[in-house]
């Protein structure tokens, strides 16, 4: 596989990248592609993987100081009766 080198890299984007990495449990190198395919993919196809890893990071609404695990299928349902 190729080499990327990459020179004068902002260090803030860096820290960002690191703290992006560490709490998706990747290595700096493999967060680095993750965000370059995200950058390359169409507006549709982003907006559906931000909804679906919210839905994965969301398992719980908050509501009135209560955690309430969200029914996703309701949600959807509810969406498409609008």
């Amino acid at each position: 596989m190729p080499t990327l080198q990459v020179r004068d890299f902002p260090d803030l984007l860096l820290q960002q990248l690191k703290v992006r990495a560490e709490a998706a449990r990747r290595s700096l190198t493999q967060q680095v592609i993750v965000e370059l395919e995200r950058a390359m993919q169409s507006p549709e196809q982003s907006e559906r993987r931000d909804a679906l890893q919210w839905m994965q990071e969301t398992p719980f609404l908050v509501k009135r100081g209560r955690r309430k695990p969200v029914d996703f299928a309701a949600l959807v349902r509810e969406d498409r009766d609008r």
